[in-house]
Protein backbone atom coordinates (compact mmCIF):
# COMPACT_ATOMS: atom_id res chain seq x y z
CA UNK A 1 0.00 0.00 0.00
CA UNK A 2 1.36 3.42 -0.91
CA UNK A 3 0.23 6.75 0.50
CA UNK A 4 0.66 9.92 -1.56
CA UNK A 5 0.53 13.37 -0.08
CA UNK A 6 -1.26 15.93 -2.25
CA UNK A 7 -1.63 19.59 -1.64
CA UNK A 8 -4.08 20.83 0.91
CA UNK A 9 -3.34 17.75 3.04
CA UNK A 10 -5.27 15.32 0.74
CA UNK A 11 -3.87 11.89 1.22
CA UNK A 12 -4.58 9.28 -1.46
CA UNK A 13 -4.07 5.72 -0.54
CA UNK A 14 -3.31 3.32 -3.37
CA UNK A 15 -3.87 -0.38 -2.98
CA UNK A 16 -2.00 -2.92 -4.93
CA UNK A 17 -3.79 -5.52 -7.03
CA UNK A 18 -2.55 -8.25 -4.71
CA UNK A 19 -4.18 -6.50 -1.80
CA UNK A 20 -7.51 -6.16 -3.65
CA UNK A 21 -7.66 -9.74 -4.75
CA UNK A 22 -6.55 -10.95 -1.35
CA UNK A 23 -9.77 -9.49 0.04
CA UNK A 24 -11.96 -11.69 -2.22
CA UNK A 25 -12.57 -15.12 -0.78
CA UNK A 26 -11.04 -17.79 -2.88
CA UNK A 27 -14.05 -20.11 -2.53
CA UNK A 28 -17.67 -19.15 -2.52
CA UNK A 29 -20.30 -21.14 -0.75
CA UNK A 30 -21.75 -23.39 -3.39
CA UNK A 31 -25.54 -23.10 -3.70
CA UNK A 32 -27.32 -26.42 -3.80
CA UNK A 33 -28.12 -27.61 -7.35
CA UNK A 34 -31.73 -28.39 -8.27
CA UNK A 35 -32.50 -32.05 -8.58
CA UNK A 36 -31.95 -33.37 -12.04
CA UNK A 37 -34.95 -33.37 -14.34
CA UNK A 38 -36.16 -36.85 -14.79
CA UNK A 39 -36.90 -37.94 -18.29
CA UNK A 40 -40.33 -36.71 -19.36
CA UNK A 41 -42.19 -39.38 -21.28
CA UNK A 42 -42.67 -38.36 -24.87
CA UNK A 43 -46.07 -36.93 -25.77
CA UNK A 44 -47.89 -39.56 -27.68
CA UNK A 45 -49.56 -38.28 -30.80
CA UNK A 46 -53.31 -38.55 -31.01
CA UNK A 47 -54.43 -41.12 -33.54
CA UNK A 48 -55.42 -39.49 -36.80
CA UNK A 49 -59.11 -38.76 -37.23
CA UNK A 50 -60.54 -41.22 -39.64
CA UNK A 51 -62.64 -39.83 -42.44
CA UNK A 52 -66.13 -39.20 -41.20
CA UNK A 53 -68.67 -40.30 -43.78
CA UNK A 54 -70.54 -37.31 -45.17
CA UNK A 55 -73.98 -36.68 -43.78
CA UNK A 56 -76.46 -37.63 -46.38
CA UNK A 57 -79.16 -35.12 -47.10
CA UNK A 58 -82.12 -35.85 -44.94
CA UNK A 59 -85.31 -35.26 -46.89
CA UNK A 60 -87.48 -32.60 -45.31
CA UNK A 61 -90.44 -33.83 -43.35
CA UNK A 62 -93.47 -33.08 -45.38
CA UNK A 63 -96.64 -32.34 -43.57
CA UNK A 64 -99.68 -34.31 -44.51
CA UNK A 65 -101.82 -32.17 -46.79
CA UNK A 66 -105.03 -31.02 -45.20
CA UNK A 67 -108.32 -32.28 -46.51
CA UNK A 68 -109.47 -29.68 -48.99
CA UNK A 69 -112.96 -29.07 -50.19
CA UNK A 70 -113.06 -26.21 -52.62
CA UNK A 71 -113.08 -25.10 -56.23
CA UNK A 72 -110.97 -26.87 -58.79
CA UNK A 73 -108.51 -24.46 -60.37
CA UNK A 74 -105.42 -24.87 -62.56
CA UNK A 75 -103.35 -23.44 -59.72
CA UNK A 76 -104.45 -26.25 -57.42
CA UNK A 77 -104.06 -29.03 -59.95
CA UNK A 78 -101.34 -27.78 -62.28
CA UNK A 79 -98.79 -30.36 -61.11
CA UNK A 80 -99.01 -33.68 -62.90
CA UNK A 81 -97.56 -37.07 -61.95
CA UNK A 82 -95.79 -35.75 -58.85
CA UNK A 83 -97.83 -37.83 -56.45
CA UNK A 84 -101.33 -38.95 -55.53
CA UNK A 85 -102.13 -35.73 -53.73
CA UNK A 86 -101.76 -33.82 -57.00
CA UNK A 87 -104.82 -35.65 -58.28
CA UNK A 88 -107.81 -34.94 -56.05
CA UNK A 89 -111.18 -36.49 -56.52
CA UNK A 90 -113.95 -34.38 -58.00
CA UNK A 91 -117.18 -34.77 -56.00
CA UNK A 92 -120.67 -33.71 -57.02
CA UNK A 93 -122.27 -31.55 -54.36
CA UNK A 94 -125.81 -32.86 -54.77
CA UNK A 95 -125.16 -36.58 -54.79
CA UNK A 96 -121.85 -36.69 -52.87
CA UNK A 97 -120.44 -39.10 -55.46
CA UNK A 98 -117.23 -38.71 -57.43
CA UNK A 99 -116.46 -38.30 -61.12
CA UNK A 100 -115.24 -41.77 -62.10
CA UNK A 101 -113.84 -43.47 -65.22
CA UNK A 102 -115.04 -47.00 -65.85
CA UNK A 103 -111.85 -49.10 -65.38
CA UNK A 104 -112.60 -51.61 -68.13
CA UNK A 105 -112.93 -48.84 -70.74
CA UNK A 106 -110.36 -46.43 -69.28
CA UNK A 107 -107.70 -47.30 -71.88
CA UNK A 108 -110.03 -46.64 -74.81
CA UNK A 109 -111.01 -43.44 -76.55
CA UNK A 110 -114.67 -42.99 -75.68
CA UNK A 111 -114.16 -44.56 -72.24
CA UNK A 112 -117.20 -44.15 -70.01
CA UNK A 113 -117.40 -41.47 -67.31
CA UNK A 114 -119.99 -41.71 -64.53
CA UNK A 115 -120.66 -41.14 -60.81
CA UNK A 116 -119.45 -43.56 -58.13
CA UNK A 117 -118.97 -43.66 -54.39
CA UNK A 118 -115.76 -41.76 -53.61
CA UNK A 119 -112.97 -44.25 -52.87
CA UNK A 120 -109.69 -42.58 -53.87
CA UNK A 121 -108.91 -45.02 -56.70
CA UNK A 122 -106.89 -43.72 -59.69
CA UNK A 123 -109.98 -43.70 -61.92
CA UNK A 124 -111.44 -41.06 -59.58
CA UNK A 125 -108.41 -38.81 -59.46
CA UNK A 126 -107.99 -35.91 -61.85
CA UNK A 127 -105.26 -33.45 -62.72
CA UNK A 128 -105.60 -30.17 -64.58
CA UNK A 129 -103.38 -28.70 -67.27
CA UNK A 130 -103.72 -25.10 -68.34
CA UNK A 131 -104.69 -24.48 -71.93
CA UNK A 132 -103.65 -21.62 -74.19
CA UNK A 133 -106.96 -19.82 -73.71
CA UNK A 134 -107.06 -17.65 -70.57
CA UNK A 135 -108.50 -19.31 -67.47
CA UNK A 136 -109.09 -22.58 -69.29
CA UNK A 137 -107.77 -26.08 -68.62
CA UNK A 138 -108.13 -29.73 -69.53
CA UNK A 139 -109.02 -32.41 -66.97
CA UNK A 140 -106.80 -35.50 -67.04
CA UNK A 141 -107.63 -38.83 -65.42
CA UNK A 142 -104.83 -40.39 -63.42
CA UNK A 143 -105.64 -43.94 -64.45
CA UNK A 144 -104.74 -43.52 -68.17
CA UNK A 145 -103.85 -39.81 -68.56
CA UNK A 146 -106.63 -39.26 -71.06
CA UNK A 147 -108.71 -36.08 -71.07
CA UNK A 148 -112.34 -35.44 -70.17
CA UNK A 149 -113.98 -34.87 -73.52
CA UNK A 150 -117.36 -33.81 -74.90
CA UNK A 151 -118.83 -36.12 -77.56
CA UNK A 152 -118.89 -33.97 -80.72
CA UNK A 153 -121.71 -35.92 -82.34
CA UNK A 154 -124.33 -34.30 -80.08
CA UNK A 155 -123.48 -30.62 -80.07
CA UNK A 156 -126.10 -28.29 -78.62
CA UNK A 157 -128.13 -31.05 -77.01
CA UNK A 158 -128.86 -31.19 -73.27
CA UNK A 159 -127.72 -34.58 -72.08
CA UNK A 160 -124.67 -34.53 -74.37
CA UNK A 161 -122.32 -37.39 -73.50
CA UNK A 162 -118.95 -36.84 -71.81
CA UNK A 163 -116.15 -39.37 -72.15
CA UNK A 164 -112.36 -39.68 -72.01
CA UNK A 165 -110.15 -39.31 -75.09
CA UNK A 166 -106.52 -38.85 -75.98
CA UNK A 167 -105.58 -35.31 -74.96
CA UNK A 168 -105.48 -33.06 -78.04
CA UNK A 169 -106.01 -29.47 -76.78
CA UNK A 170 -109.27 -29.09 -78.70
CA UNK A 171 -112.25 -27.08 -77.47
CA UNK A 172 -114.26 -30.19 -76.59
CA UNK A 173 -111.53 -30.93 -74.02
CA UNK A 174 -111.27 -27.36 -72.77
CA UNK A 175 -113.05 -26.36 -69.55
CA UNK A 176 -113.51 -23.19 -67.57
CA UNK A 177 -114.91 -22.57 -64.13
CA UNK A 178 -118.41 -21.25 -64.39
CA UNK A 179 -120.98 -20.16 -61.85
CA UNK A 180 -120.84 -21.69 -58.37
CA UNK A 181 -117.89 -23.99 -59.06
CA UNK A 182 -119.36 -25.47 -62.20
CA UNK A 183 -117.32 -26.70 -65.18
CA UNK A 184 -118.16 -25.00 -68.46
CA UNK A 185 -117.24 -26.89 -71.61
CA UNK A 186 -115.86 -24.37 -74.14
CA UNK A 187 -116.96 -26.34 -77.20
CA UNK A 188 -120.61 -26.78 -76.18
CA UNK A 189 -120.98 -23.83 -73.80
CA UNK A 190 -122.79 -26.20 -71.45
CA UNK A 191 -121.88 -27.32 -67.94
CA UNK A 192 -120.82 -30.68 -66.51
CA UNK A 193 -123.98 -32.06 -64.93
CA UNK A 194 -125.05 -35.06 -62.83
CA UNK A 195 -128.26 -36.59 -64.13
CA UNK A 196 -131.08 -36.03 -61.63
CA UNK A 197 -132.70 -39.35 -62.48
CA UNK A 198 -129.63 -41.57 -61.97
CA UNK A 199 -127.15 -39.51 -59.93
CA UNK A 200 -128.08 -41.11 -56.62
CA UNK A 201 -126.70 -44.53 -57.59
CA UNK A 202 -123.30 -45.84 -58.65
CA UNK A 203 -122.96 -45.56 -62.40
CA UNK A 204 -125.13 -42.44 -62.48
CA UNK A 205 -124.92 -40.51 -65.73
CA UNK A 206 -122.65 -37.50 -66.16
CA UNK A 207 -123.59 -35.22 -69.04
CA UNK A 208 -123.58 -31.67 -70.40
CA UNK A 209 -126.50 -29.39 -69.66
CA UNK A 210 -127.41 -25.72 -69.85
CA UNK A 211 -125.58 -23.99 -67.00
CA UNK A 212 -127.96 -23.23 -64.13
CA UNK A 213 -125.84 -23.11 -60.94
CA UNK A 214 -127.82 -25.94 -59.33
CA UNK A 215 -126.12 -28.40 -56.93
CA UNK A 216 -125.98 -31.13 -59.60
CA UNK A 217 -123.61 -28.83 -61.53
CA UNK A 218 -121.43 -27.93 -58.55
CA UNK A 219 -118.17 -29.88 -58.21
CA UNK A 220 -115.73 -29.85 -55.29
CA UNK A 221 -112.26 -31.28 -54.84
CA UNK A 222 -111.51 -33.72 -52.04
CA UNK A 223 -108.38 -35.72 -51.17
Amino acid sequence: MVKLSVSRSLTVTLFSAATIFAAIPTTAAASPLPPPVTDVPPVTEAPPVTDVPPVTDVPPVTEAPPVVVGPLTPEMLGRLAAGPNDYPMIRNRKFKKCLDVEPRTAANNGGRVYLWDCNGAPQQRWGAREQISPNSFSLITQITFKCLDADTTQRGVNGNKVQIWDCNNTNQQTWRQGLSRSFLNVWSQKCLDADLNTGMRNGGKVQLWDCNGQPQQVWETIY
